[in-house]
């Protein structure tokens, strides 16, 4: 019983959670002989609260 009243306080944070996806494209890539470096750089606005931001491709 303690569980479940233990699970109800903490599940309100989780229910108002966004999921955003973000679509970021690369601003550089390097290739070296064993593989490559990709940099991506964005910026995202995002409104108060608990957010989980998803970035495709990675």
């Amino acid at each position: 019983m303690r569980f479940d009243i233990f699970l109800l306080a903490l599940s309100p944070s989780f229910v108002f959670a966004d999921t955003i996806v973000a679509r970021i494209a690369p601003t550089d890539v390097t290739v070296f002989t064993q593989g490559a470096k990709v940099t991506l750089r964005g910026q995202i606005d995002l409104p108060a609260g608990i957010h989980e931001i998803v970035i495709p491709d990675m």
